[in-house]
């Protein structure tokens, strides 16, 4: 909670000081997603879809749908929830995805590059699956509402067209899931 409160006040002395063309921007990010728990379960394909107001040169607030991925249990895992369970299991999947309100903190170094740092709050709906020999397959769902966190580096390749690398983390069902993407941004003034 303390990153938070720092971030939302570097964020509110930004604003006050610090004037640009306000603008409103869309983005697509598509990435890696690595879960908590990697000794169990493979890593995910995610996608990030915002939509942004940038207010000053140096904060914007930004609404996302965020798709963590769907991530498999590896067979280490299904072997060891066959040995808690006694049955065969032969398939189990989590999938995370849901929306996310941040704060974001942009740093410029130049007119091209900036560093740019994320808040937030973060609604996650998490679905299970499970499949085992002779019972069929079941599933259920959770969902919370959790922190989110990230950092990036943007580079301006035109007026209009951002290409960003971002390192997010998002607290899910009491662990981490991390999402290291790649991303294009498009601004509206």
């Amino acid at each position: 909670m303390k990153i938070i409160k720092t971030s939302v006040l570097m964020s509110a002395i930004l604003v006050s000081t610090n004037s640009h063309a306000e603008e409103v921007y869309l983005s697509a990010t598509l990435g890696k997603s690595i879960p908590e728990n990697t000794d169990h379960f493979n890593d995910g394909t995610g996608v990030k879809l915002s939509a942004g107001y940038r207010a000053s040169k140096h904060f914007a607030v930004e609404g996302s749908y965020i798709h963590l991925g769907e991530f498999d249990m590896n067979q280490e895992g299904l072997d060891e929830l066959q040995a808690e369970t006694g049955y065969s299991v032969t398939s189990a999947s989590v999938e995370i995805s849901g929306i996310g309100l941040s704060l974001v903190g942009i740093f410029p170094f130049n007119q091209k590059f900036s560093l740019f740092t994320r808040a937030g709050l973060y609604s996650w709906r998490l679905k299970a699956a499970v499949s085992a020999h002779g019972l069929g397959s079941g599933s259920d769902t959770e969902s919370d509402t959790g922190v989110g966190l990230g950092i990036g580096l943007s580079y301006a390749a035109t007026e209009k067209v951002d290409f960003s690398l971002e390192f997010n983390r998002y607290d899910t069902e009491g662990s981490d899931t991390d999402f290291l993407g790649a991303g294009v941004n498009f601004k509206f003034n």
